[in-house]
């Protein structure tokens, strides 16, 4: 039997239900191996995975850092109403006692 064609196909799962597949065909020329062929489109496939995981990975920490980035941001704006309706009730207090801040604080 002669082999003409070899193929190579990997599937890597990345987490939340997501795989990546890279797989790649070729030619069995006159006078190669079709085993070394095959360990060359290993190598080939391998390579591209690694190329794919390193980027998938790069995006993960993209949405990791937004993430942590959108809860920050949701943080500072809960401790900013926190802190005007304070400084409402400051100023509430102090007209209630008589002292009007009609104008800036100096500090």
């Amino acid at each position: 039997m002669r082999i003409t064609q070899v193929e190579y196909r990997e599937l890597v799962t990345t987490g939340n239900y997501s795989n990546i597949t890279i797989g790649a065909t070729a030619a069995v020329e006159a006078g190669d191996a079709p085993t070394g062929v095959l360990l060359q489109l290993k190598e080939w496939v391998r390579v591209q995975l690694a190329a794919k995981a390193a980027e998938r990975e790069q995006v993960v920490d993209a949405e990791t850092r937004l993430w942590e980035v959108q809860r920050q941001l949701a943080d500072t704006e809960r401790d900013l109403k926190v802190a005007a309706d304070k400084w409402e009730a400051a100023k509430a207090f102090l007209d209630k006692h008589g002292i009007r801040l009609d104008e800036p604080l100096p500090f």
